[in-house]
């Protein structure tokens, strides 16, 4: 049996091997020119450890790597940020004042919208912040991205399960709608708010 034991070992290291090297050889390109590839594409060792590979990789299109990185992480998190309150008090007022007409349009227009193929919006968008003057900044791609018909859907169907009782208690104890908003509706939507959040910048930062 010992001999079958060393030769399954041996097999499964080699297959291993096998596996691991695509990996390592992308590991090795990192520090290796484009001409010692091409030479020696196979070199388990690179000839020389080159950091200027590295140094070019860090400056794509003569921009610095880490302002890709900080665009990223800055327009997903404000966003984000933005989305989960905007569509939080839109919700809330949508939910407040039920029977009003022009609420009723705006619920259907966010409706509308999740079944609307969003390639189709490109142009309407564009157009609205050629307008506003608000092309290449932040605060036009931002505005954008917050724009969230579903996380305001998510939003109104919890409000709409929130007994009227609870709402009526704090109109009675003499608090305001902003006080009923954030004193008592939201902390029990902290699980609506952490799966808007969630949702919001996994989608924006697939988009960014």
């Amino acid at each position: 049996k010992l001999p079958l034991r060393i030769a399954a070992y041996a097999v499964a290291t080699g297959i291993s091997i096998l596996f691991v090297y695509p990996y390592w050889w992308m590991l090795l390109g990192a520090f290796r020119s484009t001409e010692a590839i091409l030479t020696s594409p196979l070199r388990l060792w690179p000839e020389s450890f080159d950091w200027r590979v590295a140094h070019d990789i860090a400056r794509i299109a003569g921009v610095d790597l880490w302002r890709y990185i900080f665009n990223s992480v800055f327009v997903t998190t404000a966003s984000t940020l933005l989305a989960v309150v905007v569509t939080a008090l839109g919700a809330y007022a949508l939910v407040r004042r039920r029977d009003d007409q022009a609420f009723k349009v705006l619920r259907a227009s966010f409706l509308v919208t999740i079944m609307y193929p969003y390639m189709l919006l490109v142009i309407p968008v564009y157009i609205v912040m050629f307008k506003l003057s608000l092309l290449g900044s932040y605060a036009g791609i931002i505005l954008f991205l917050a724009a969230g018909p579903v996380q305001f859907f998510l939003f109104e169907q919890f409000f709409r399960s929130i007994p009227q009782e609870v709402i009526e208690a704090g109109i009675i104890d003499g608090a305001n709608e902003a006080q009923i908003l954030f004193r008592i509706v939201m902390p029990m939507a902290a699980p609506v708010v952490a799966t808007v959040a969630i949702i919001t910048f996994l989608l924006n930062w697939a988009q960014w």
